[in-house]
């Protein structure tokens, strides 16, 4: 809580900051300019600015066109201990 307003604060979280952090490792890669990928995406540059920076989370609809522009699996921008440590989806069978 932020003591002078007294409105709640959110921190990013390890996850958010190394999403943002991978966005913008594969955006540098591809040679591309905030501007011209968040216009590929449709947001402006200070929001894809903010997915970078952890600032906003991604939605998983967004880092998905995020991978498709950029060329690279959506599962690049996670850490490998996470894609490692996710469970395993179950088949209901009928």
């Amino acid at each position: 809580m932020n003591m002078q307003t007294g409105i709640a604060t959110r921190s990013a979280t390890p996850m958010t900051m190394a999403i943002g952090t991978r966005i913008r490792e594969a955006r540098v890669a591809f040679g591309m300019t905030q501007e011209t990928l968040g216009a590929r995406i449709g947001v402006t540059f200070q929001q894809l600015q903010k997915y970078e920076t952890g600032k906003n989370r991604v939605s998983a609809d967004r880092l998905y066109f995020i991978a498709q522009v950029l060329g690279v699996p959506i599962t690049y921008f996670y850490p490998p201990d996470a894609v490692m440590a996710a469970p395993a989806a179950k088949v209901v069978q009928s």
